[in-house]
């Protein structure tokens, strides 16, 4: 008897588009559901990373997860090229393995400017070699023959790349198991997904299998600081997001999971040194400059 053969593991669905910064164009804002990366290939930018303006030349690449908030500009006085590449946590996890996990990249980070990453000319060489192939697939019909493979073989290759030039520069040391690793990262998305309800250790302990004090250590390892820590940091980022769209501070405090407004603006002075109001004057002051 016929039995129909079923395949799996076809390419991930992405978003991949050339992106150009206009020299006149306001700063783009914004904290998306996408993992994203830009990989700068002429001009200059200013990004605001942990609060702060850094300038980022071309053959660098910038890596923000799903609550990473984007603060971008061209600095250059003349238009910035770069590549804009996009796709879910859950979609570029299909190109990993048990041994080789690429979201290191994106979670991986117990230090600071971890969605910096300088390449050298021959890496962005070779990278934008494999944009530009992808961006010729993507032009071809979905269903010709190998227009799959041949894009699962790229972005595998791309981000697999990308992955091993960021364990160098920060010289990565594999002290969390890859099991034990990969729930982190199924915490970490868990945590993006949730950050304004009540998430507790025991809770998360206990739906993804893993000591209370061994998830403490490994997650502390991982992102550099505690859960509550994190999630506090998820919920401030949400929350300047919002205020830098001019929602009012009332709303925003609710949005981000906080009841108290007086609770909110303290955890949100402690976590940037202004007040929500500050912050959000402070940023209309520097649009009027501009």
């Amino acid at each position: 008897m016929y039995k129909k053969m079923i395949f799996t593991n076809s390419c991930p669905p992405y978003q991949l588009v050339r992106h150009t910064f206009a020299a006149s164009a306001p700063e783009t804002i914004g904290i998306s559901d996408k993992l994203c990366i830009f990989f700068i290939l002429s001009g200059g930018i200013s990004c605001n990373l942990n609060g702060s303006s850094q300038t980022v030349h071309p053959n660098t690449a910038l890596l923000f997860h799903t609550m990473n908030l984007q603060r971008i500009r061209s600095v250059s006085g003349c238009n910035t090229e770069s590549y804009m590449l996009s796709i879910s946590p859950e979609d570029l996890s299909l190109l990993s393995t048990e041994q080789t996990n690429l979201l290191d990249c994106f979670y991986y980070r117990p230090f600071d400017s971890a969605q910096l990453l300088p390449l050298t000319p021959a890496d962005m060489e070779q990278i934008t070699a494999l944009l530009s192939r992808l961006m010729t697939l993507n032009g071809e019909a979905p269903s010709s023959y190998g227009n799959d493979l041949f894009k699962k073989t790229i972005l595998t290759e791309l981000f697999l790349l990308l992955n091993m030039r960021y364990r160098s520069c920060h010289h990565l040391q594999d002290t969390v198991t890859p099991d034990r690793r990969a729930r982190i990262y199924a915490i970490l998305n868990h945590i993006h997904r949730n950050y304004s309800r009540d998430i507790s250790t025991e809770n998360l302990s206990d739906d993804y299998n893993i000591n209370k004090f061994a998830l403490g250590n490994a997650f502390r390892q991982i992102t550099g600081c505690t859960i509550s820590q994190y999630i506090t940091n998820c919920r401030m980022e949400k929350a300047k997001e919002l205020l830098l769209a001019g929602a009012r501070v009332e709303i925003v405090c609710e949005c981000v999971g906080y009841i108290n407004l007086s609770h909110f603006s303290r955890a949100f002075k402690n976590y940037t040194g202004k007040s929500p109001k500050q912050f959000q004057m402070a940023f209309r002051k520097e649009c009027d400059r501009l």
